[in-house]
């Protein structure tokens, strides 16, 4: 089994419908409704409870491939032997692009409540909720862990490396929904974007050298 685990605001939207046209869907399983990032009381339950539903179904099985928003370890424990590949993004842009993702989407939940409820993408960057997003969301692997991983501003070759893994032509298709991010260039916001997500910008770093 392959999992793909889909980083916030890099690419996985995209990634996601290329999947669907490509692959049978008895094949595949989309992971979402984990809530990642929130490590609230009730979140943590609500991911409890969607495992346990999810390991009772024995077609989950017979999958070749998960791809969705959730943590490594949710199953890494149970497969340690798969595959394992991603696409990483700058934090420089992932963080401000996700912070206005949260901010003007229709859901309600922990996550959007609380991005509306700072008062800047500063105060944001405060959070511990939403910093080192990568290092959370991959843990326990490491960059060398990962059969494929990719960067968003390569995210062709991505998908050529994937195809080949998965034994398809996986074909880009573009779902961009957040156009037109408010990505900073002022210095105190980057450099506070570095400080406080510096082992998110060793990872990214790393993937780059593969890249």
């Amino acid at each position: 089994m392959i999992f793909s685990i889909h980083l916030p605001k890099c690419a996985g939207t995209s990634l996601q419908q290329s999947i669907s046209k490509q692959m049978d869907p008895k094949d595949v399983y989309f992971d979402y409704g984990d809530r990642i990032t929130d490590v609230s009381k009730e979140a943590c339950v609500h991911r409890a409870r969607r495992v346990s539903s999810l390991f009772s179904r024995d077609d989950f099985f017979c999958k070749k491939l998960v791809h969705g928003h959730f943590y490594a370890h949710k199953y890494y424990g149970y497969f340690p032997e798969s595959k394992y590949v991603t696409v990483m993004r700058n934090p420089i842009k992932m963080l401000p692009s996700y912070y206005d993702y949260l901010r003007r989407t229709n859901q309600d939940n922990t996550l959007t409540r609380l991005a509306r409820s700072l008062s800047c993408f500063e105060e944001f960057c405060e959070h511990p909720w939403f910093q080192n997003i990568i290092h959370k969301q991959i843990f326990p692997l490491g960059i060398n862990d990962f059969e494929v991983i990719g960067v968003q501003e390569n995210y062709k070759l991505y998908l050529d490396r994937l195809s080949d893994l998965i034994g398809l032509d996986i074909r880009e298709r573009k779902a961009n929904t957040n156009p037109k991010p408010a990505y900073s260039n002022e210095k105190h916001v980057i450099d506070k974007i570095v400080i406080n997500n510096s082992i998110d910008m060793e990872l990214y770093e790393q993937a780059l050298l593969q890249n």
